[in-house]
C-alpha cells in the first residue's frame, strides 16, 4: 500500500471516529432532556432525526424508572403498575405479554411511542446519509382508541377509518386543545361514533341495537353521564347557528 492510500485510510478512519463521537454525544444530550419531563411536540419531531432506535427505547425504559410515562409527549405519572408479566385479556380471549406495557400509562401511549419508534434508524448514526432528509409523524388520532370502542359496541362490521380521518381533519387541534389522556379519548371516541352514525346508516342501526345500546349507556355512566349525553352534545355539534357562531 502506497503512502498516499495510507494516508487517505488514516484520515477516513479519523473523520468517522469524529462523526461516531459527534453522534453520541448529540443522541445522548437529547436522551438525558428527554427522560424527565413532557416534550413539546415540535421539540420531538425536529430532534428525532439524531436518535435511533436504541436511544429511543433507553428513553422509554429510563422515564418508566422514574414512574413517567414512556412516551415522550406525556406528562401522566405510571400508577398501578401490573406486578405480573402476562395478562389475560377477556376482550380478544389471548394471553398478552405486557412487560413493555408496563412503561406506559396507556394502551394509546403505548401504540403511539411503538408508532414512532419504528419510524427510526436502527443502523448507527454516523452511517446515514447526512444528505438523506427524514420526516417523522405521530401516530395519527383515529388510530388510537376506537378500535378497543369498535370491539366493546361490536361495531367491526363497519369500516370507519376514512371517515373518521375525514371528520378529524375538520377539527381545529392544536397542543393546547389536544389530549393524551385514556379516559378522554374513549369519551371523545364515543361522540364521534355517534356523529358518523347520523350518514350512516348501518352504523346507526348498529349503535341503536338492544344489546349495543346497553353497553354503550355503561359506558356513559362510567363517565357519571346520563344515557341522552351524546344526543344532546351531536345536536350541539352540528347546529349551524351556533357553527356560524364560532366561526365570527
Amino acid at each position: 500500500m502506497s503512502k498516499s492510500s495510507e494516508t487517505y485510510l488514516l484520515e477516513a478512519e479519523k473523520a468517522t471516529e469524529k462523526a461516531k463521537k459527534e453522534c453520541n454525544k448529540k443522541a445522548l444530550e437529547i436522551v438525558e432532556s428527554w427522560i424527565e419531563q413532557a416534550v413539546p411536540q415540535k421539540e420531538l419531531l425536529k430532534n428525532l432525526y439524531f436518535i435511533n432506535q436504541n436511544h429511543f427505547q433507553d428513553i422509554i425504559e429510563e422515564r418508566a424508572i422514574l414512574k413517567k410515562c414512556g412516551y415522550p409527549l406525556c406528562g401522566n405519572v405510571l400508577k398501578n403498575i401490573p406486578l405480573q408479566k402476562y395478562h389475560i385479556s377477556t376482550l380478544y380471549n389471548k394471553v398478552f405479554d405486557i412487560t413493555e406495557k408496563k412503561n406506559f400509562c396507556s394502551n394509546i401511549c403505548y401504540k403511539a411511542a411503538r408508532y414512532l419508534k419504528n419510524q427510526l434508524l436502527t443502523s448507527p448514526l454516523w452511517l446515514r446519509d447526512e444528505k438523506e432528509s427524514m420526516l417523522f409523524e405521530l401516530l395519527p388520532i383515529h388510530e388510537l382508541q376506537y378500535p378497543e370502542l369498535q370491539h366493546i359496541l361490536e361495531l367491526q362490521p363497519v369500516n370507519l377509518t376514512e371517515d373518521i380521518k375525514t371528520l378529524i381533519n375538520t377539527f381545529k387541534l392544536s397542543a393546547n386543545n389536544i389530549t393524551f389522556i385514556p379516559a378522554e379519548w374513549n369519551l371523545i371516541s364515543l361522540i364521534i361514533f355517534k356523529l358518523l352514525s347520523i350518514k350512516n346508516q348501518i352504523m346507526y342501526q348498529l349503535l341503536n341495537r338492544k344489546i349495543k345500546n346497553m353497553n354503550l349507556t355503561l359506558l356513559l355512566l362510567s363517565y357519571k353521564l346520563e344515557e341522552s349525553y351524546l344526543d344532546k352534545v351531536v345536536m350541539w355539534l352540528t347546529d349551524i347557528d351556533q357553527i356560524l357562531k364560532n366561526q365570527n
